[in-house]
């Protein structure tokens, strides 16, 4: 129920924004596009996700409609897609253990990487117009959130194994970019996002993208 409570405020805020930057006509056209994404993926919560984690990959793709622009800008609602690779840095869970456990002979800790996928869908408002070279914008999205955490596995104490699971959440995404035409039908963006996984222990990491743009 909170998280009901929490996103209705935003929908009303969505609908306020859309009121004021889209064309509010029946008849207005709407504008389809398509986007491709890749980029790093930051791990940040829970903390050893965050000690224990490389840098992630992220590739991701979705399809959105643009409305009409209005006075301060336009609106787009999306949905998207995408997925991020954790790599395990064994030297960091190493580090974050006691002098004990470092000083065993041979100690050696290893776990296949982490894994997040989530299906968002995306309110984008954009402060310019079409024709601006370069467009800030804001993003927020709810969805879902599915999430694969391996069994760590350490040799030769076994005592310092961690269970794995595969989770499924509500996702909660906001973040900020700048879209750059290159012509009538193509553009690339720059994001930075959070991405937050609502679970026992909530899962937060920051996409960095650069993606492109087709307008259908």
């Amino acid at each position: 129920m909170k998280h009901v409570l929490l996103f209705l405020p935003l929908c009303l805020f969505c609908s306020s924004l859309t009121v004021a930057q889209g064309d509010s006509t029946a008849s207005a056209p709407k504008i389809a596009e398509v986007m491709l994404m890749t980029g790093v993926s930051i791990p940040y919560l829970p903390v050893d996700f965050r000690n224990h984690s490389m840098k992630g990959s992220y590739v991701g793709g979705g399809y959105s409609l643009t409305f009409e622009p209005g006075s301060i800008g336009y609106s787009t609602v999306s949905a998207t897609a995408d997925y991020s690779l954790f790599r395990f840095d064994g030297t960091g869970f190493i580090n974050a253990l006691d002098s004990v456990h470092q000083s065993i002979p041979g100690l050696t800790v290893t776990q296949r990487p982490v894994k997040a996928f989530t299906l968002m869908l995306n309110y984008r408002g954009t402060f310019t117009s079409f024709s601006s070279s370069v467009s800030p914008y804001f993003l927020i999205g709810v969805g879902y959130m599915f999430l694969s955490v391996p069994t760590t596995e350490a040799a030769p104490d076994t005592l310092l194994n961690v269970d794995g699971f595969n989770k499924s959440a509500v996702a909660w995404s906001f973040g900020i970019g700048f879209d750059v035409p290159i012509n009538e039908t193509a553009g690339v963006f720059v994001q930075g996002k959070s991405t937050l996984g609502v679970m026992d222990r909530t899962r937060q990491y920051f996409p960095v993208v650069i993606g492109v743009r087709y307008r259908l």
